[in-house]
């Protein structure tokens, strides 16, 4: 489902939004990620050994939601997830520089070592609702 022309430059600036997926005993998990759009997919980084890895490797349904800091307008996704390997580190990289510059964002990947490559969650979008978004 295409994003309107409206949504896709809310989703534009380095916002911060909240996935929820599904735990083992069916309850939501919610956290918050840095995300970009990719076509009609949204995307965020996260390390490997994360609960949200197991939830989204054993039922990939999650929802997403972006709201502005004044409240309002917002926007939310319900859609299916699917989790890749960033070998090289350049999807990390890319997201740090979305939300702190160039200089930031190789800052940012020195100061925050991971143990092994970061998992690329890519978020097929079935659903949009928003609000003046």
């Amino acid at each position: 489902m295409p994003f309107t022309d409206a949504q896709r430059a809310f989703l534009a600036p380095p916002r911060y939004g909240t996935v929820a997926t599904i735990r083992a005993d069916g309850t939501p998990s919610l956290f918050t990620v840095w995300y970009d759009l990719d076509g009609d997919d949204i995307w965020f980084v996260t390390r490997q050994d994360v609960a949200k890895i197991r939830h989204i490797e054993r039922d990939p349904r999650v929802a997403f939601h972006v709201v502005d800091p004044s409240g309002y307008p917002y926007l939310a996704v319900d859609g299916i997830a699917t989790i890749s390997i960033d070998e090289d580190y350049s999807k990390r990289l890319q997201m740090a520089t979305r939300y702190r510059g160039p200089e930031g964002g190789k800052r940012y990947l020195i100061e925050n070592p991971l143990p092994k490559p970061p998992a690329v969650i890519r978020i097929k979008v079935e659903r949009v609702s928003s609000m003046d978004a």
